[in-house]
């Protein structure tokens, strides 16, 4: 089913778009399966530690792993997408060499670079459900999602062209994630959903949500040349970066004592 979930959106849109616009599709996806790269080392690291915490019956290790690991994903994936899609064009035009397949791709790259991230967020209580024995609720919510896709692109595709396949998946994954959430804590850390939602998750999206508008600001312009604003984007997503693991006291502990020595770390705790 993750398989069909993950790939329906291109073998609907084959059939829908013009081989241009699909070409158009393809490229913004592939740019885009970069953030997956992120998403890929989190899961594969996190799922087996969760497993041998239930093994071990430490649960209340658990809950502190699944947050922080939600904060540590987030606090990477989330600045990475916004450069995507606020770059889409330049990115497109620097590996094209084509200004008009960049003005084009760009709309598309950017609402997948969004649904993309929030798609990869989902993978840390999708880890702990399985790790859990759970497989009934993923199974569920993929269904669910999957029912809600098929109509979802066929509309969007056939207004919007490329863009709506596009527009499609953004929005699917805003459902994935409220519906993902409120699923998961009905069943595992009842009570957790909006902490896990608005604070783990919510903080460091809305930190790259304002870095992009302000990035998006500071290179409005157009006098500033392509590898500059990208430099500008660089520059802020890093300022992102670190000030989420400011905001998350573990993070922040742990940067004190690798930075500032034990010592500063003890007096920042006094």
């Amino acid at each position: 089913m993750g398989l069909v979930f993950s790939q329906m959106d291109k073998v609907l849109l084959s059939k829908f778009l013009s081989l241009g616009e699909f070409a158009h599709y393809m490229l913004a996806t592939t740019i885009v399966s970069a953030l997956y790269v992120l998403v890929g080392a989190t899961y594969n690291t996190i799922y087996p530690r969760f497993s041998a915490l239930i093994v071990g019956g430490n649960l209340e290790e658990l809950g502190k792993l699944y947050r922080l690991s939600t904060r540590l994903l987030a606090i990477v994936l989330f600045p990475s997408a916004m450069i995507l899609a606020v770059f889409a064009k330049d990115l497109v035009q620097i590996w094209t060499g084509n200004l008009g397949m960049a003005e084009t791709v760009a709309p598309i790259l950017a609402f997948l670079a969004i649904g993309s991230a929030l798609n990869g967020i989902m993978y840390i209580p999708h880890a702990m459900l399985l790790a859990f024995g759970m497989t009934k609720l993923p199974l569920i919510i993929n269904g669910i999602l999957m029912i809600v896709q098929l109509p979802l692109i066929v509309i969007l595709a056939l207004k919007y062209g490329a863009l709506g396949g596009a527009l499609a998946w953004f929005t699917l994954h805003i459902l994935y994630v409220l519906l993902g959430t409120w699923l998961t804590h009905k069943h595992v850390y009842i009570g957790l959903a909006k902490k896990w939602l608005f604070n783990d998750v919510g903080v460091p999206l809305g930190l790259s949500i304002s870095g992009g508008l302000l990035a998006q600001y500071l290179c409005q312009s157009g006098e500033l040349s392509t590898y500059v604003q990208l430099a500008i984007g660089a520059g802020i997503a890093l300022s992102v970066v670190v000030v989420s693991l400011l905001l998350t006291p573990q993070l922040r502990l742990y940067v004190i004592r690798h930075l500032g020595g034990k010592e500063a770390a003890n007096i920042r705790q006094i």
